[in-house]
């Protein structure tokens, strides 16, 4: 009896231990398997073409297979296979990435992770004051500058592709701070002579039409934006930089690219991190004022306008016309600078030419001033050296020289080209020496700058039925001297 009643209790038992599981089981949420990335799966390379690394966080991972899709049957597109995260990450884990493996480029980025904000010892994404900064600028300049050196001994081409926008309402983030941080980058790519990719740049004019409100995400048409760019950078980067215009170019020099002064002008406004779109401390020669308005950047050139108009509230002295002047942000020391340009049709001038001046030394090489439209001077490229004070001279005295071409200049582009070394100054135009210059004074880096000034006493003013005109600059490329 008692056998039979603790069995009996027993099966009760298992019975209900079995219906209480399966309730349990049917009343728990299925949990979601979450699929892997399809960015992050290797890929096998196909013989014979060229290997290429990304290196980026989500941003990039966004923008991976649509890269992959645009250089299908051009390069072996490769991946991390994770998130790039911060800077440190990057020192951290990039001996694991580079791998064994040769690489013919490696397009890199980081900068979301380093400007957000986070609770210490968490990860988790917190505002000020709560949240700290995972590296301040100092850092993020430090870290990003080993980062270079480590992927440079690969023996890889290098593009940095800026951090795009942190628009208003991202949590732990702040807008605004990309363009720090951007900043900061850029000095660490020109200094290193790394091409930059400024996604940032072109991504900021379309952002409500491409990436998610109030989150540095992209929308899918965004991803496929970004990565038009960088499939096109990479392209590039695997043509090789182009070279200096030069015939009969001395195969013992090399150049190697300076970034910081160059520019194919292939936005829809002036690159604001390289130049000034006005002089800043000169408003232009009497009459012809500087209007920032003068300055515009369209189909792939930098444009720069002479028009005949009184603005309300000049200055004393300027009237009648407005011209404009663009000036580089930093200067430079020696090396091979190269513009193609088309000189205004009218008498305003059209120049290319570099200058400082500081209470000790001030001294000034032009490139070239031209008079399109001027009487006698349409097809002279006036070129010129000049030193205005140094701690032992004083007075003002210059080196003219003038070349004359066979045509109008006005009438076409031509490229012009200034090699300054410690030794000399040369001028070639469309690539074919000029004219040399010892160098005797000019050891002072210098401002690049591109202009139209009214010359009134040389070229004389310009005629009304001539206005408006355009000097047009297709690009400026800069090299330095290797070693």
């Amino acid at each position: 009896m008692t056998r039979t009643r603790t069995f009996a209790l027993t099966i009760s038992g298992l019975v209900c231990l079995i219906v209480a599981t399966a309730f349990t089981a049917e009343a728990a949420p299925k949990r979601r398997v979450r699929r892997a990335n399809p960015a992050m799966k290797p890929i096998t390379d196909t013989p014979g073409l060229p290997r290429v690394l990304l290196i980026g966080d989500s941003i990039s991972i966004g923008y991976t297979l649509h890269t992959r899709a645009l250089l299908k049957g051009k390069v072996n597109l490769h991946r991390i296979p994770t998130n790039g995260g911060h800077t440190a990450k990057g020192l951290a884990e990039m001996d694991k990435w580079l791998g064994e493996g040769k690489w013919d480029v490696i397009h890199f980025n980081w900068g979301l992770h380093d400007l957000k904000y986070v609770v210490p010892g968490t990860g988790k994404l917190a505002a000020p004051p709560e949240g700290k900064r995972v590296a301040a600028v100092e850092k993020y300049v430090a870290n990003l500058d080993a980062l270079v050196k480590r992927m440079r001994k690969s023996g890889a081409k290098l593009i940095f592709a800026t951090t795009t926008p942190v628009p208003k309402g991202c949590g732990g983030r702040a807008a605004g701070d990309a363009r720090i941080y951007n900043a900061a980058a850029l000095k660490v790519m020109h200094a290193r002579l790394v091409p930059v990719n400024d996604l940032y740049s072109f991504a900021l004019p379309q952002l409500g039409k491409i990436q998610r409100p109030a989150n540095v995400h992209f929308l899918p048409e965004g991803s496929k934006a970004l990565a038009t760019r960088v499939a096109a950078s990479i392209i590039k980067a695997l043509r090789g930089a182009p070279q200096p215009t030069i015939k009969d170019a001395p195969k013992d020099v090399k150049w190697i690219p300076y970034p910081a002064m160059t520019d194919e002008f292939e936005g829809k406004k002036l690159d604001d991190a390289k130049w000034h779109d006005c002089n800043p401390k000169w408003k232009g020669r009497l009459p012809g004022f500087f209007s920032k308005k003068n300055v515009t950047v369209s189909d792939g050139n930098l444009n720069i306008a002479m028009k005949t108009e009184s603005l309300p509230d000049l200055p004393k002295g300027y009237h009648t016309f407005t011209c404009g002047a663009v000036k580089s942000k930093t200067k430079v020391l020696y090396g091979f600078f190269e513009a193609r340009c088309r000189a205004m049709d009218s008498r305003g001038s059209s120049a290319f030419w570099f200058y400082d001046n500081t209470k000790e030394i001030w001294t000034e090489i032009d490139v070239f001033e031209i008079g399109g439209k001027a009487p006698k001077h349409e097809r002279a490229v006036h070129m010129n050296v000049h030193v205005f004070h140094t701690p032992t001279e004083k007075k003002h005295w210059s080196k003219a020289s003038t070349w004359t071409a066979p045509s109008r200049l006005a009438d076409a582009y031509h490229i012009y080209g200034l090699d300054w070394s410690k030794e000399s100054i040369k001028f070639y135009v469309d690539g074919v020496l000029r004219r040399t210059v010892k160098n005797t004074h000019w050891h002072q880096p210098l401002y690049m700058n591109f202009d139209s000034e009214t010359m009134p006493k040389w070229f004389g003013l310009p005629k009304k039925e001539n206005l408006p005109s355009i000097f047009s600059t297709d690009y400026i490329r800069t090299w330095k001297r290797a070693g």
